[in-house]
């Protein structure tokens, strides 16, 4: 059974995210709006920062038949308190917890959180398990240069991390805070 999991979430971690729109000003009818966007991590690793904050950042790609510069790229990462000495713990999610990064049809797209809960718990080889959900403020690259009006999405998924032995996590933290989207210092609560 061990084995079954391990290759079930493989040696990377994975994360799945569930996008719904959170506009209740305007709703598209015909092509809809009203649906959810799956995006997915094939990568979650975890680690505790030197101020023992514990960070969570994943990485999927999905490769475009077409050409490179069609693929998908989607990363996110969540900062929160210190990692749980038991068994696992609930994280108020805050404006400085989550970001993320989408990169899809050419189109960049950049988000950082409003609100939300993480939901972590500890297993065995250092894994954690989780689940989320939030609120975010999502904002699309402007043609020259700057980023759209926020546009307010709900997403909500679960992952599993894996010790970040190789820093791959870290390099995946730091594509979600680019570009103006930089964390605030934490402070220890």
């Amino acid at each position: 059974m061990v084995l079954f999991a391990a290759i079930l979430t493989g040696c990377t971690g994975n994360l799945q995210s569930s996008f719904v729109s959170a506009n209740m000003a305007n709703i598209a009818v015909q092509p809809t709006d009203a649906r959810i966007v799956q995006l997915n991590c094939s990568e979650c690793y975890w680690w505790a920062d030197q101020d023992n904050h514990l960070n969570i950042a994943g990485k999927g790609i999905q490769k475009s038949i077409i050409h490179s510069r069609y693929d998908q790229e989607f990363y996110i990462s969540f900062t929160v308190d210190e990692p749980s000495q038991g068994v696992g713990k609930n994280y108020q999610l805050s404006a400085n917890t989550t970001r993320g990064f989408l990169k899809s049809g050419g189109s960049l797209y950049r988000f950082r959180g409003t609100y939300g809960i993480l939901g972590i718990e500890n297993q065995k080889s250092c894994r954690l398990t989780g689940a989320y959900r939030t609120h975010i403020s999502l904002n699309m690259a402007q043609i020259f240069g700057g980023w759209s009006t926020p546009v307010s999405f709900l997403i909500f998924g679960t992952l599993t991390a894996v010790p970040d032995a190789q820093n791959k996590g870290k390099s995946f933290l730091k594509k979600t805070e680019e570009e103006g989207y930089e964390r605030k210092k934490m402070t220890k609560s």
